[in-house]
């Protein structure tokens, strides 16, 4: 094991090598490795070993816990925050977040390749782009009703029970 030693930061350096956490369950240590380009047997230390982390078979899941206690996060609007949530986990994943589009309740659709789809599938939709993803969104439902959607979502991209409760949490 290596030796591990404290260093203080200012909060805004914390802060930005928070934001640049690629997996879930790195630690800022990893983070800098990447950042400063080191290797070495050490590389690995960088993951922690806390029951929230992934297990040992399932891949790396990036860091939405990080993205939504981010400040620039906090200060969104509701449907700001459901709309980068999704986007995050498209990033994370496109081949499975394309798998939502099935998700609907009723008539109304959620999530769809396009505006047109969202508002054929009721009136007053509202429909947004996702960030940073061809797919659309219905935004317009309540907090509480965009929060059951993500819980579903996150549900379905296998986040465990705690950090779906946390994220869902965060849209307010």
């Amino acid at each position: 094991m290596a030796i591990q030693h404290k260093v203080e930061l200012d909060d805004d350096v914390y802060q930005h090598l928070k934001s640049r956490v690629q997996d879930f369950g790195e630690t800022i240590s990893t983070v800098l490795r990447r950042e400063l380009g080191i290797d070495g047997a050490a590389g690995n230390a960088g993951k922690s070993d806390g029951h929230d982390s992934a297990s040992d078979d399932s891949p790396p899941r990036p860091n939405l816990l990080g993205l939504v206690s981010a400040p620039s996060f906090i200060t969104l609007s509701a449907t700001e925050k459901y709309l980068r949530i999704l986007g995050f986990l498209y990033s994370s994943d496109a081949h499975k977040f394309g798998e939502l589009r099935s998700l609907k309740k009723r008539r109304r659709r959620y999530i769809a390749r396009s505006s047109v789809e969202i508002e054929s599938s009721g009136k007053s939709t509202h429909p947004r782009q996702i960030p940073e993803s061809p797919f659309w969104a219905l935004t317009n439902a309540s907090t509480a009703h965009k929060r059951e959607i993500l819980h579903e979502v996150l549900r379905h991209f296998g986040f465990p029970t705690h950090d779906i409760d946390v994220i869902v949490r965060s849209v307010y």
